[in-house]
């Protein structure tokens, strides 16, 4: 355990270096360059740099003989170049076609899982568990695209990810490999973070974050074609609590924004005047929190307690920087609020429904 762990660092570092030499050259270009320049589009010099990194790891690195599905470069060519794809498309701005992209992607992306694996366990059929992969990889990677309003919310995300494949490797739970790729883009978006953070000096677009968020699927569902479905789920909750944190404010709360990231959490607590330096720092922390409950979960007797804690846990953490400028209400006096929002909510989906009957 310990030399793997000197070899994450190392991959980190040296991704660190290698992305801050890089992106250096390329800092407050997002600032005042008034159109897109092709040769000074960051995220093409991260990606390439990702893209080194991963097969370095992949063909270089001994093999540990601890992996169960066979890793082969096809698999990993045809990520990285649907993953450039869906950034392609993004640069065309037409909505309807990047996601369009986005989910042709994902049902390709599972269907390269072998035959004889199903991700649920039997649970359902063949079909079904391949289709609900797809949905899963589609959402995650088609919401990227919402954490990219403050500093250094994709990055942190990103981080966690990518340093919690490397410390679930080092305690057993996936690849050894695995482990190192996550290490070596772990330094690459570090180097990312200490320019997107406060003060912002570089920033990637939307679609950078939606092709990056594709590459971390894959990588995830490859942790879970190694029995650590559940840890990789944790390492994603974040997002998946951001995005039913805007779907109950759009449409139980009735309070509906322009965008959809406006009524996400860490949005929700920028407007309400925190600095985003603060609302960061908040999100670091969560992410160092499901990192550590993704481990746990490798020795949990079940799929299901710690996944389930991990959202509850996210969803406190954001609910109590969210009313820090406020009273500190009993449970009593939630619960009541809470059920009327409910019931508002509910009465301006029915009046809604009504409406579009009398039409």
């Amino acid at each position: 355990m310990s030399m793997n762990l000197i070899y994450g660092v190392l991959l980190i570092c040296t991704g660190f270096v290698c992305s801050r030499l890089v992106l250096n050259f390329l800092k407050n270009e997002s600032e005042t360059a008034g159109q897109y320049v092709f040769y000074r589009d960051s995220w093409l010099y991260m990606f390439v740099l990702m893209c080194v990194g991963l097969f370095s790891v992949f063909f270089l690195i001994p093999d540990f003989n601890d992996i169960i599905v066979p890793l082969e470069a096809t698999p990993l060519w045809i990520l990285l170049g649907l993953s450039l794809v869906i950034y392609i498309v993004f640069l065309l701005e037409t909505d309807w076609l990047l996601y369009l992209t986005v989910a042709v992607s994902s049902l390709i992306l599972t269907f390269m899982i072998p035959d004889n694996v199903l991700l649920f366990g039997g649970l359902v059929s063949f079909w079904i568990d391949r289709l609900i992969a797809a949905a899963i990889i589609f959402i995650f990677t088609a919401s990227a695209q919402w954490f990219n309003n403050l500093p250094g919310i994709f990055a942190i995300q990103s981080l966690t990810i990518t340093i919690g494949l490397c410390v679930i490797a080092i305690v057993g739970g996936v690849s050894h490999i695995l482990g190192f790729a996550g290490a070596c883009l772990a330094g690459i978006w570090l180097g990312y973070l200490h320019l997107n953070w406060f003060p912002e000096r570089l920033k990637i677009n939307n679609g950078a974050c939606v092709s990056a968020m594709f590459i971390f699927s894959g990588l995830l569902l490859d942790g879970a074609l190694e029995m650590a479905g559940p840890s990789m789920l944790i390492l994603v909750m974040y997002p998946l609590t951001e995005i039913i944190w805007s779907l109950v404010r759009r449409y139980i709360f009735s309070v509906k924004q322009r965008d959809w990231q406006d009524n996400t959490a860490y949005m929700s607590i920028a407007d309400k005047g925190f600095m985003a330096e603060t609302v960061g720092t908040a999100v670091a922390k969560i992410g160092l929190v499901n990192v550590v409950l993704a481990c746990f979960q490798l020795f949990s007797v079940n799929g299901f307690s710690i996944p389930l804690f991990a959202f509850a846990a996210d969803l406190w953490l954001l609910g109590m920087l969210y009313n820090a400028d406020e009273k500190n209400p009993s449970f009593k006096e939630i619960n009541r609020d809470f059920i009327n929002n409910v019931k508002d909510g509910l009465k301006n989906i029915k009046q809604s429904v009504g409406k579009g009957k009398k039409r």
